[in-house]
């Protein structure tokens, strides 16, 4: 059951069970008119303020109304259940406001700054100040139209003193309140303890965990950043106001927020408050806590000088159809502790303001409790993420977001993370994001992280569907440092700064699975990244996922996908790929589609790629300019076209003809193998006329998937990582303007053969022996190896080992490597090794079945340069140390070496083998039955083997084990199997050669019951 439906069927019955203790029921009325000592029991009697009210009991099913058009000073607290506050009467909603007029003298303190002294009852802290219902602005230096409000800092001393070479000595800011961006993510205001020359001192801080060399602060709060018109200050320990005004501030309406809290509900349950309107809290706007069945309803909360709406300890709540505009801190925040809340419909606007700078907050929406649901709502201009939910089972649907993260970074317009609240079962879906834009000069760093939609630390089980992300300055689609179990699929990303989608280093394997996502740039430049997948090298291909018909779509550069991985042991970084070589790089990539049209750089982009969304709740036709368009499936588009509510589509022009019919598309002719080497053929075909692009499609005979080369641009395709001597079947056909002729097929060709790739083994502590050879402290003297971590420098992986051989002589050590070979192979055996041109470092191995050690270095013979795992080009070493045959294992002796120089190192990374030569056979394939009667079944198959000496047919019946029926001689290609049981019988094949087996044959399932 989704969410929504569990909140409605709680909500209802709480209801119904309200109803059923209203018979005594009185509905109270308040107006500025009234007065306190009447009966408040009708609008010719209504009470008068809101201490009447907090005074007051009430009871199950009392109604409290205010008087439309009055204005309410003061706090307003609910503290029983069953209680209903709304409005009466005509006009605007009522008001409980937050604000005094400071009644005091304004006198000139110099120029335009003027000050006036509360005279008792001074604020502690004030968090905004009005004028004539306008919120001024705190004073900042430098101001925002300098470098967006940013100084910067050059270098540090711990986490209490930074320098900033261009901050003069004077003014001297000690004392003032300053505002530290110590991450991307986070900004914190603290005092300045002291200013002297460049350098400011501030006292320690819990939430600043860093200060960062070039990245940002800025004073605020003094009278000394006062410079613009409106600007103020406040201090507390005299209680004098500074401000800045061209004209006497004694002739205007001055006001400050008084009260910290407007509204509290507290330990009370089926309370319904809505028609409010909640103006200028000093701190929190609305709390509630502990009160299950709760209901805010078309509240209108502004100006807050803290939070917008507080949950705690609440079960089954409801903000429906509220306002929440300009708030200092966060909109709406309901915590882990909160449970079941349906957040709808509600317009959230103008979040956070970088003068009262606390760690991670000007979020819109924060909704970290399980079994919620936020949806239907627009979130619009937030300092930091607009939507933020974390929660089980949680259901983030029909969002509009726009312009999030504008005064922050690392962190997205809709954003959810394990460690705000376990998100397992979160579905995020049919939202609209566009604009994230996220804050750099106060924290440049190379690029941005200001995402779309964000899926960070820990998630697990987190589903994100049928969205569109359009226009972020960072990366559309986000998954950072995940766990298992997260889904990205039906979701379009468009135009987005630095890729389209990007997964980024996980937690642990994540087993994505990623499929029919629309990924698109207009981005020309040749860097562009539209699928990211780098920074992933400890993770294998089979680790990271499945990744199925997506959309990878730049119409201006082929290599578009850059991905980082670990294949037979060796990490592989920052590979940059087409996307059909990256469909061709692994057997869980499949369908990739490219760009279905390309463009000259120098093109008008936005006149040949169009992109339309729908944000509304209804069907909307859109009038498409002149011209033809696809869209990335080739449906073809002219005149106009419908989008169903929260849907958005990517179109491209094809020409600028008028509309009419779709055409014929013929069919490709000429098609053949152009040439077979190793793990590759190349494939051509004749020109189609009138086609915009081909695909091509590809198997193994033997398998049942295709592997495909789609939307290409040439009539030629050179197809990628064959497996050896293996029977392919390919076909082409030609995509013209919406419309795609039929698969042609090619010739079967069989590819060639191929070497084996390099496997790698690291060396670690449980793979070699004695235990004694070895120390865990590093020691120049102690005659022990010592395993360490260069960080990947000088390594295929991080961890390496070493002697200081100019101080110590190590003992032997052997690596050993068991079970991983195939005993009818033959293969070469590798030592990979550290040997930098400008260090005399030099190591001794051998085969454990060798007698005579090989000194090996950067100069000794048949020595390779390999990458290391950052990708230097000059140090790390692989040569081949020997060759093994018709074994499982291996052994290689390695021994340190003293160069004779104080400087002689004996550093190696590992081993490694490949396989050059195996006696195995290959497999039969297109095993099939050729007749099949009570009493018996006959097959036949296909030889690939050249040098079988012999082929074995193995049988099971039902759910039994296979066990051997027969054994041929070479060459046999068919079997008549005698049977005396009726039943569902499976059969495979095998050939065999000097005691080595071939793969199996595909199965064959044949029913002999008539």
């Amino acid at each position: 059951m989704k969410p929504i439906f569990k909140l409605l069927k709680l909500f209802v019955g709480a209801v119904f069970t309200l109803l059923a203790d209203q018979s005594c029921a009185v509905t109270y009325y308040v107006s500025v008119s009234g007065s306190d000592s009447a009966a408040g029991t009708s609008t010719s009697t209504p009470w008068q303020t809101l201490a009447k009210v907090n005074s007051q009991t009430f009871a199950n099913g009392d109604k409290i109304l205010f008087k439309r058009g009055d204005v309410f000073f003061g706090q307003l607290r609910i503290k029983n259940t069953g209680v209903t506050v709304s409005a009466y009467g005509t006009g605007s909603n009522p008001v409980i406001s937050g604000l005094e007029k400071i009644t005091t003298t304004w006198t000139v303190n110099s120029g335009n700054i003027w000050e006036t002294t509360f005279a008792a009852g001074k604020p502690a802290i004030m968090n905004n100040l009005i004028a004539e219902d306008i919120k001024l602005p705190v004073s900042r230096f430098p101001n925002q139209s300098v470098n967006h409000g940013y100084l910067n800092m050059e270098s540090h001393v711990g986490l209490t003193q930074f320098t900033d070479d261009d901050l003069p000595a004077t003014p001297d800011w000690t004392g003032a309140d300053v505002v530290i961006r110590s991450e991307r993510w986070r900004m914190v205001r603290t005092t300045v303890s002291s200013h002297s020359g460049h350098t400011i001192t501030i006292p320690s801080n819990a939430s600043i965990q860093h200060l960062r060399d070039g990245y940002g602060y800025f004073f605020v709060n003094d009278i000394k950043a006062i410079d613009a018109e409106g600007e103020w200050a406040y201090k507390n320990s005299t209680g004098k106001v500074y401000l800045y005004s061209s004209t006497d501030p004694n002739t205007q309406n001055i006001y400050f927020p008084r009260i910290d809290t407007l509204l509290t509900v507290r330990n009370s349950s089926n309370v319904v408050i809505k028609n409010l309107d909640i103006r200028y809290s000093n701190k929190l706007s609305v709390f509630v806590s502990n009160c299950p069945n709760s209901l805010l309803d078309s509240l209108n909360i502004a100006v807050a000088g803290g939070d917008g709406v507080n949950y705690a300890n609440c079960a089954i709540g409801t903000f429906s159809n509220c306002t929440v505009n300009d708030v200092n801190n966060t909109g709406v925040y309901a915590a882990t502790n909160n449970s079941q809340f349906l957040v709808k419909n509600n317009s959230i606007t103008n979040i956070g303001n970088e003068a009262f700078g606390k760690s991670k907050t000007f979020i819109g929406l924060d909704i970290d409790c399980p079994n919620s649901e936020v949806s239907d709502n627009y979130v619009a201009k937030t300092g930091y993420c607009a939507i933020l939910c974390a929660g089980l089972n949680n259901l983030v649907k029909h969002n509009l977001v726009d312009s999030a993260c504008l005064s922050l970074e690392d962190n997205g317009g809709i954003y959810t993370n394990y460690q705000n609240g376990a998100n397992s079962g979160e579905i995020i879906e049919e939202n609209i994001v566009l604009n994230t834009i996220g804050e750099r000069l106060g924290a440049p760093e190379l690029f941005s992280i200001a995402n779309g939609i964000y899926v960070d630390n820990l998630s697990t089980g987190v589903t994100v569907r049928n969205n569109t992300v359009a226009f972020v300055n960072g990366m559309g689609l986000y998954a950072n440092f995940n766990n298992t179990g997260n889904q990205f699929y039906n979701n379009t990303s468009f135009s987005s700064g630095v890729s389209e989608m990007d997964l980024h280093k996980p937690n642990s394997p994540p087993g994505y699975i990623v499929r029919e996502n629309i990924l698109v740039t207009t981005d020309t430049s040749a860097n562009h990244n539209v699928f990211n997948s780098d920074h992933n090298e400890d993770f294998t291909y089979a680790d990271m996922g499945t990744f199925t018909s997506n959309y990878i779509i730049n119409p201006f550069n082929n290599k578009t996908v850059i991905a980082s991985y670990k294949a037979n042991g060796f990490k592989k970084n920052n590979i940059r790929y087409t996307p059909y070589e990256w469909e061709a790089a692994a057997p869980q990539i499949n369908g990739t589609v490219a760009a279905p049209i390309k463009y000259d750089k120098l093109v008008n982009r936005n006149d040949v790629i169009k992109f339309y969304y729908n944000k509304t709740t209804s069907v909307q036709t859109i009038t498409l300019p002149t011209g033809r368009f696809i869209d990335v499936k080739n449906q073809a588009y002219c005149g106009s076209l419908i989008l169903q509510p929260f849907t958005s589509v990517v179109l491209f022009r094809v020409d600028t003809s008028i509309c009419g019919s779709l055409p014929s598309c013929g069919n490709p002719i000429g098609m053949h193998t152009d040439s077979i080497s190793g793990r590759t053929a190349k494939l051509k075909w004749n020109v189609v006329p009138g086609a915009i692009n081909y695909d091509v499609r590809y198997k193994a005979e033997a398998d049942t998937g295709w592997k495909y080369a789609h939307n290409l641009q040439d009539t030629t395709i050179k197809l990628l990582n064959l497996l050896p001597e293996t029977y392919y079947q390919s076909q082409v056909r030609a995509s013209c303007y919406g419309v795609e002729g039929a698969w042609q097929n090619f010739a079967v060709f069989k590819s060639d053969t191929s070497r084996s790739d390099h496997v790698f083994i690291n060396v670690a502590y449980d793979n070699c022996s004695p235990s004694t050879a070895f120390a865990t402290v590093q020691s120049d003297t102690d005659n022990q190896w010592t395993l360490q971590n260069s960080g990947g420098l000088g390594t295929v992986d991080r961890d390496f080992m070493r002697s200081s051989s100019a101080t110590e002589n190590c003992p032997v050590i052997t690596l050993v490597v068991n079970n991983q070979l195939d005993s009818c192979g033959t293969y070469d055996i590798f030592f990979y090794y550290t040997s930098p041109a400008s260090q005399p470092w030099k190591t001794q191995a051998k085969l454990s079945t060798q007698s005579a050690y090989t000194l090996y270095d950067r100069t000794t013979p048949g020595t390779v340069l390999i990458p290391d795992s950052l990708g230097n080009l000059d140090r790390l070493y692989r040569c081949k140390i020997g060759t093994v045959q018709h074994v499982t294992g291996f052994a290689v002796d390695i021994d340190d070496y003293n160069a004779g120089s104080s400087t002689s190192r004996s550093m190696f990374d590992g081993v490694g083998y490949q396989k050059v030569a195996g006696i195995d056979p290959l497999a039969p394939d297109s095993l099939e039955a050729t007749s099949i009667s009570a009493s018996s079944i006959a097959m036949k198959w296909r030889d690939l083997a050249t040098d079988e000496t012999g082929y074995v047919v193995e049988r099971r019946l039902g759910i039994s084990e296979f066990s051997i029926v027969a054994t041929l001689a070479a060459g046999v290609t068919t079997y008549t199997d005698t049977l005396s049981t009726t039943g569902e019988y499976i059969y495979r094949v095998y050939a065999i050669r000097n005691g080595c087996n071939s793969a199996y044959s595909n199965q064959l399932a044949v029913n002999n019951n008539p």
